[in-house]
């Protein structure tokens, strides 16, 4: 009795703040572990349950098991505490009766998911999805699928896939039993394992264990099996298979037509489909061989822990969960139809009216804003009559949508006038009616269709009979011949004529006034905001989750120790990055989660979550009032920010690459060979920071870049994101490493082909050496130092001995790099200025400077994090007058003067170097 009320009370707590999931208690030391610690624990079961030092390649995919385990507990969607959390526990308290060792080795929890599914970890964590308590009929339903998970622990069946050992099941000994009943028990599970022996899957293992070990001597209804498979079988599907009311969206002078479906899609059987090539068996198979188990066995009750009328509250509130996070994840339909059921049995709750309304809401916004059908589902791959739904919400225009939104969304106001969203979100649909369809209210009929018509023909026969009808019943007939082509003109004639504080918002609204003029005009919807209005974001950031992924390319695998460490130290970064330009971090990352403690603390966090995926349904491109939004504005009030960054990293190694058709051009062929024949890197990274409160993104910046992550790229492409967010407002100076600011020092060998120069004289091809300084002077921008020297001759005649000539050419340019590289890292192009100085002349005198321009494309490759390999085509043009003119005799030339005085020359280069970055 006392557990009973314990839940009751459980299932009060939880109904607050739109009926969601919330965590209850001290934060469990499940969530609170380190990924390192849950990695080194998971090898040290793997070596002894193997019996020995696991292999190189096992222990690779467990460290790549233990890292996703720990990733899901850091997701934001474990909640514990809760209702579902608590009976699936008190359901395990019962089942593991006579077995006190292993039930002392299990936690619940419950997991955010609409998803019809439950599952077990090696770790002794085992997970209900909401969707699945949503789906259940009964808690002996619930327990039969919680015997089966606790046998997937109790096999170690996630270490037996993962270390690929099968213990002989004679010697199984894990938690011997406590008595005489219990050693009675391992008898019949030897008996039933000798009878079933080719039953070896898994799953079926599961299905046979959970029945012969728990569940057949559970107080339970043994009648269970056929409810089980039909929730496993048709849970994907809708809490109910309910036709639609095509008529729903009708006013009494409006229809909505050709949004319907004659014929839905038939539900598909799907459950005795070809498993051959499947993990699980299928659901036919499984339910024969389940009730051929339970053959023979009758009795028990289907509710044994709680009372029909708290399982059923607990259902609904999982039910109502599932909406909220379809709503999150931006799946509007089923959201809507979800809803549109559960509001028949629960007319007046006002937590799926307002599921209701955010789901038309968001459809309507989506549609006016985006132009897309994308978060209305694809219907044909819908199956029963919400595919009606599915079909009506894709087939409505943009202006279907909006009015029967605004239309429900008014009705809803005056049903819940203290809820003020309703309200905002009308003005919202009446702002983008108005600025985006380009619809004023005299678009709209304020009176009955019928009764104008009579009395417009009224009015006409009468005039007809006396005088020809005036100018303004000619307008009047006009205007109803048009209204009669526009049935959309009719959408709210209901409201208008019924509701005069509906008019006159609708009027206010649709001429860019309000009614309340005290009131702050709504801002200006479509497009991302990125003007402040002059105000600074917080300097409180809210650091959330940042994200760090090492995969290797060869075999597609998350490099555990890599990701960690660099996450951890990508998360240090932001810290010092904040705390240099004069910011305060508030810390939500993952490691965070290790130091919480209260119940508070963890439920922000979940929350933050939340906003964050729903956030990320528009990714910030339209205004629009999030579900999340009342509970996110608390979060800010009690942290006292409405920044947010969020920044993820993603580091592929071992990437390999194949020689392409220009292997044969000379100039490229090194680094064709070099890709081929190495294994480089490649990092992207994307950081966003966004006003919380305003939705509004002030920095998204995506960087790409061919090398190592080091962290000097990481802290210049971290400062250049939040430089461009938070503005004129940062504070402290820029170092070494900051905004882009980095250097490559090269040299090399130039290949030069001239032609067309004034010199009657000169070689035709030259080999030079060169040296270069580049200054990156932002992301994409850099300033090129260059130096080069070329040695040569004069050949007169072939009679005459070479006279040498050498000169020296200084450049400066400046380079651009494409927007997915990093200076001066990547592909570029550029231009620049130049001089030459000639020296060693024949005659010994100096010859003096000519200048010209250049202009080229090149790419700098960088290996080893601190090697950079250049290459470049580059045409440069030269012209100028020496110093010293000189008189060259002898030979065909007759002593005539020469030209000595005046140089132009056409080269065109290709440059191939090496070099460092030093920072």
């Amino acid at each position: 009795m006392k557990k009973q009320l314990l839940l009751t009370a459980m299932l009060a707590v939880s109904t607050v703040g739109l009926c969601q999931l919330k965590s209850v208690g001290e934060v469990p030391a499940d969530l609170k572990r380190s990924m390192a610690d849950l990695v080194e624990t998971d090898l040290q079961r793997a070596e002894s349950y193997a019996g020995e030092k696991v292999k190189p390649s096992k222990t690779k995919l467990i460290k790549e098991a233990s890292y996703h385990v720990g990733k899901m507990m850091a997701s934001g969607r474990i909640v514990y505490g809760d209702p579902v959390s608590l009976l699936a526990a008190r359901i395990a308290d019962t089942l593991l009766r006579d077995y006190p060792t292993l039930r002392a080795e299990l936690r619940f929890y419950t997991v955010k998911s609409p998803e019809v599914n439950a599952f077990a970890t090696g770790q002794g964590m085992i997970f209900i999805n909401a969707g699945l308590m949503a789906q259940v009929e009964d808690e002996a339903q619930l327990a039969f699928i919680i015997s089966h998970e606790i046998v997937h622990y109790f096999r170690n069946h996630v270490m037996e896939k993962l270390v690929g050992k099968k213990r002989p099941r004679a010697q199984e000994t894990k938690n011997q039993k406590d008595d005489e009943a219990t050693r009675r028990r391992d008898d019949e599970v030897k008996l039933f394992l000798r009878r079933h022996s080719r039953s070896r899957e898994m799953e079926n293992e599961a299905d046979s264990l959970g029945i012969a070990m728990f569940y057949l001597d559970s107080p339970y209804d043994k009648g269970v099996t056929e409810g089980v498979f039909d929730v496993l079988q048709y849970g994907a599907l809708p809490f109910d298979d309910v036709p639609f009311d095509t008529t729903w969206f009708n006013t009494p002078y409006y229809t909505l037509n050709g949004c319907w479906l004659d014929e839905v899609k038939p539900i598909s059987s799907r459950d005795d489909y070809d498993d051959s090539r499947s993990t699980h068996p299928n659901i036919l198979s499984r339910r024969k061989r389940c009730a051929s188990i339970l053959d023979g066995h009758s009795g028990g009750a289907r509710f044994v822990v709680s009372t029909p009328e708290e399982f059923m509250q607990i259902r609904h509130l999982a039910r109502l969960e599932c909406i909220r996070q379809e709503l999150v994840y931006g799946e509007y339909s089923r959201a809507f139809y979800n809803a549109w059921l559960l509001l028949k049995d629960h007319p007046d709750d006002s937590t799926l009216n307002r599921f209701l309304a955010q789901a038309l809401y968001g459809i309507a916004m989506s549609k006016i804003h985006n132009g897309t059908n994308s978060v209305t589902g694809d219907y044909n791959q819908i199956e029963g009559e919400s595919q009606q739904v599915y079909y009506a919400m894709r087939q409505m225009s943009e202006k279907e949508a909006a009015l029967g939104a605004l239309h429900t969304l008014w009705q809803q106001h005056r049903k819940f006038p203290t809820e003020a969203i309703y309200a905002d979100m009308c003005g919202d649909l009446m702002d983008a009616i108005h600025n985006e369809l380009k619809m004023n209210q005299s678009d709209f009929l304020s009176t009955n269709q019928r009764d104008s018509e009579t009395t417009v023909q009224q009015d006409t026969n009468a005039s007809s009979k006396d005088k020809p009808l005036t100018k303004y019943e000619r307008i009047k007939q006009k205007r109803q011949s048009q209204a009669n082509n526009s049935p959309l003109a009719y959408a709210l004639t209901d409201l208008l004529m019924s509701d005069t504080a509906f008019a006159a918002e609708l009027a206010k609204r649709t001429t860019g006034q309000r009614i309340n003029e005290s009131a702050p005009a709504v801002p200006s919807l479509g497009g991302v905001v990125e003007d402040r209005g002059g105000q600074q974001p917080s300097s409180k950031v809210i650091v959330y989750s940042p994200s760090y992924w090492v995969v290797d390319d060869r075999r597609d695998q998350i490099i555990v120790e890599s990701s960690v460490r660099k996450e951890h130290d990508l998360t240090r970064q932001i810290f010092k990055l904040g705390n240099r330009m004069g910011m305060e971090n508030i810390d939500f990352s993952d490691e965070s989660l290790h130091q919480m403690t209260t119940a508070q603390q963890y439920n922000d966090f979940v929350v933050l979550n939340e906003w964050i995926n729903e956030f990320w349904q528009n990714k910030g491109q339209f205004r629009i009032r999030r579900l999340l939004q009342p509970e996110m504005d608390d979060l800010m009030d009690r942290y006292g920010s409405s920044t947010i960054n969020m920044t993820a990293v993603l580091n592929t190694e071992h990437l390999y690459s194949t020689p392409t058709g220009y292997l044969v051009l000379l100039p490229l062929a090194p680094v064709s060979l070099y890709r081929k024949f190495t294994r480089t890197q490649q990092t992207a990274m994307e950081s966003l920071v966004v006003d919380a409160r305003e939705g509004k993104v002030l920095s998204r910046e995506t960087y790409s870049y061919n090398l190592e992550d080091h962290n000097a790229l990481v802290d210049a492409m971290l400062y250049d994101s939040y430089k461009k967010a938070m503005g004129s407002g940062t504070q402290g100076k820029k170092t070494v490493g900051a905004s882009g600011l980095r250097c490559a020092i090269e040299g090399g060998a130039n290949l030069a082909f001239s032609g067309c120069q004034t010199f009657d004289i000169g070689q035709i091809v030259s080999i030079t050496p060169w040296a270069n300084v580049e200054f990156a002077l932002s992301p994409k921008l850099s300033l090129s130092a260059g130096w080069a020297y070329q040695w040569g001759f004069e050949e007169l005649n072939k009679e005459t001995p070479d006279l040498s000539k050498n000169m020296t050419t200084w450049s400066l340019a400046l380079r651009f790099y494409k927007n997915t590289d990093f200076a001066p890292m990547g592909p570029y192009v550029g231009g620049g200025l130049h001089m030459v100085h000639f020296s060693n002349m024949s005659d010994g005198s100096d010859g003096g400077n000519v200048f010209g321009f250049h202009f080229g494309a090149g790419r700098n490759y960088v290996f080893y994090n601190r090697m950079v390999f250049n290459i470049e085509a580059r045409y440069s043009y030269t012209y100028g007058l020496l110093d010293a003119a000189k008189t060259i005799g002898g030979g065909d030339f007759g002593g005539r003067k020469h030209v000595g005085d005046a140089f132009m020359a056409n080269l065109l280069m290709f440059r191939i170097g090496i070099g460092i970055l030093p920072f």
